[in-house]
């Protein structure tokens, strides 16, 4: 009888593209459209030559390379690219982990995988890797520096103890949305000119779809714990409590990497346990994301916090001492 494959997670190569690369591959594609409608009236074809290499310039920009994402599951990953073979390899091929707070590098006998931003949940496969390994528990690797709790809770701007509280204002976002395109409809349909009435009638056809993608979104994000977009968080000295999709899970304040800002508004938190997507909703966003940025700039500044893996023991969540030189001290960093 062979073994049940458990289901593979996706991790999509561009799930947080830079500002600097959704800039430049919007910009390519602004310029081969528009020569593209400048010259669609001498010839077809080379309009719609333009318009592909628009469009796959701007994907590979984005991407960085051509590859679409990786798939993980308890045998190894795969990584899958536009023009060419998959590549397979077990986790038992890879030979050693090399992992940076930006990039991690994933040697083998054939070569080397890199994982980095706009890949998502690049730590996490990292993080799997490593465990793999047997380079979990290894502090020779990585120097382990804890954060006592009320030095946390002073960046988050509460008293010892204290939690901050974040929930979703999508409701009254979407809420707002649809009462400005209703008035718009509206005011269409009460026209005499039948393109806007037509314009009016498409904006409510697409309003009707709306629930239907939110529980869609949902759904899809259930049945994937690799995407974890909040929905509320509670943030203390000890841990970072979020809600996704697929449910509550806990993130140490150690295990905080690097952030990434998309284009329309969401804040990506790369983790060694996975990407969190912060959306520009949430209440008390600036808060949080002021604590997150200033456990990253303590990390820069010289020391290494703890990067936990899989599930988070007792005496992580503990206030712990800090271990830091004479005078030497944690500068804050700037707010949003």
């Amino acid at each position: 009888m062979t073994r049940r494959r458990r289901r593979r997670q996706w991790h999509n190569q561009m799930a947080n593209p830079t500002r600097g690369r959704l800039a430049a591959g919007i910009a390519v594609m602004a310029v081969t459209y528009g020569l593209g409608m400048g010259l669609i009236w001498l010839t077809r074809g080379a309009s719609l030559l333009l318009w592909l290499v628009g469009w796959l310039t701007f994907v590979r920009l984005c991407r960085g390379n051509w590859r679409r994402g990786i798939n993980t599951d308890e045998d190894g990953l795969i990584e899958r690219f536009a023009f060419r073979r998959r590549h397979e390899l077990r986790w038992d091929e890879i030979t050693a982990v090399d992992m940076t707070d930006d990039e991690a590098l994933l040697h083998y006998a054939g070569g080397t995988v890199r994982l980095a931003p706009p890949l998502g949940n690049w730590a996490l496969i990292a993080t799997l890797a490593r465990r793999h390994l047997g380079l979990e528990t290894d502090e020779t690797a990585e120097a382990v520096i804890h954060l006592p709790s009320e030095q946390v809770a002073e960046w988050l701007g509460l008293a010892p103890g204290a939690v901050l509280p974040c929930r979703s204002r999508l409701a009254w976002f979407t809420g707002g949305l649809a009462a400005v395109f209703g008035l718009v409809a509206a005011a269409g349909l009460l026209s005499g000119q039948f393109a806007l009435r037509a314009m009016a009638l498409g904006l409510l056809g697409g309003m009707a779809t709306w629930p239907l993608t939110l529980w869609i979104v949902k759904r899809y994000g259930a049945a994937r714990p690799e995407y974890a977009r909040v929905m509320e968080a509670r943030a203390g000295g000890q841990a970072l409590e979020v809600r996704t999709d697929s449910g509550w899970r806990t993130v140490p304040w150690g295990s905080i990497l690097r952030t990434n800002r998309s284009i329309a508004g969401w804040t990506y938190v790369s983790t060694t346990g996975g990407d969190l997507m912060v959306p520009f909703w949430l209440t008390g966003r600036r808060r949080l994301l002021n604590a997150v940025r200033e456990a990253i700039a303590a990390r820069q500044a010289g020391y290494t916090l703890p990067r936990l893996t899989g599930e988070v023991p007792e005496s992580a969540l503990s206030p712990a001492e800090l271990e830091v030189e004479a005078e030497r001290g944690l500068s804050a960093a700037e707010g949003e």
